[in-house]
């Protein structure tokens, strides 16, 4: 696939190590579980999946914080894909 004396990056950190000098910034876009969308324009504000109502985010453990009273749940995200522009 590539020339001669070429590698692909073997992990996310020695790709961002070359992309980033160059200027190009590595976006990263929460996908549903079932991979059936992204959560990226239309998407952007959904909680959950409009086709299978699958949570966007894996509900944590209790942050210690309280909010007007209450415990709160950290919100984890689920898969996420990682692309930059071209």
């Amino acid at each position: 696939m590539l020339p001669k004396d070429n590698e692909l990056p073997t992990t996310t950190y020695e790709a961002k190590q070359i992309v980033c000098p160059l200027g190009l910034e590595i976006y990263k876009v929460h996908a549903c579980h079932n991979d059936c969308i992204l959560y990226h324009k239309e998407y952007e504000n959904l909680d959950a999946c409009p086709l299978y109502h699958a949570s966007r985010f894996k509900i944590g453990r209790d942050d210690p914080g309280d909010v007007d009273g209450e415990r709160t749940k950290k919100k984890k995200s689920l898969p996420r894909l990682c692309g930059m522009p071209l």
